[in-house]
């Protein structure tokens, strides 16, 4: 009997052993490539950008070709956190420092310029980067209105549009419209949203919007 329980003992320790090692290699894969793939990310961003940068939530991706992922972060700009990893299809190590740094410029530019005219409702700055673009492959990152068009929304969701009101709230998306105009963006796609009503305009659509008038016609009812 006691012979029996030590085996059974042994047997749930050795369970234990290989679960937690089948736990440890699904989220961190085999300690030798753990650690060297953590080095060689965040070699590979410093010797691409020529700075000191952090790496953070460092992860092992075991559904998606057995890859190594992690987000990172300059020394000296913790702000702008951003992928770097195995692509899962060619194992090749790229990162989206140029698509966060286009994103975090578009927010601080157009973001106050949304507040002038919307102060307490929540809004949304986004970027649509050109597609098949080859800069991501060097260390230059030039302005984001250079590669990338945007998307703005404004949310008023508890404010219904009245025949009363209705005017007001077009001029100001209207005045909203001209002020992004006049920081160069190119526009992807801009949105106000009400309680009953929503104007929705592609960027195709902006040159086209001049005046009051013209705005009308993109303000619908909520279907």
């Amino acid at each position: 009997m006691v012979l029996l329980k030590s085996k059974l003992f042994l047997f749930l320790i050795l369970m234990a052993v290989i679960m937690g090692c089948f736990v440890f290699y699904y989220s961190y894969g085999l300690p030798w490539d753990a650690f060297y793939y953590k080095s060689k990310l965040e070699e590979y961003v410093e010797e691409k950008y020529g700075k000191d940068f952090v790496i953070d939530d460092f992860y092992f991706d075991f559904m998606h070709g057995k890859t190594y992922h992690s987000y990172a972060y300059a020394a000296d700009q913790p702000e702008i956190r951003f992928y770097v990893g195995q692509n899962p299809k060619t194992g090749e190590l790229e990162d989206g420092l140029h698509y966060q740094t286009w994103k975090h410029q578009a927010r601080q530019e157009l973001t106050p310029i949304i507040k002038q005219y919307y102060p307490e409702h929540r809004n949304y700055v986004g970027i649509v980067p050109n597609p098949g673009l080859k800069i991501y492959e060097t260390a230059e990152i030039p302005d984001y209105k250079e590669y990338t068009t945007v998307q703005i929304g404004v949310l008023i969701g508890k404010v219904e549009v009245t025949d009363q009101n209705k005017g007001r709230e077009l001029t100001r998306a209207i005045q909203l419209i001209d002020a992004l105009r006049e920081t160069g963006i190119r526009f992807h796609h801009f949105s106000v949203d009400y309680k009953n009503k929503t104007i929705q305009i592609k960027g195709r659509e902006i040159p086209l919007i001049n005046e009051q008038k013209d705005l009308d016609k993109w303000m619908k009812d909520y279907k």
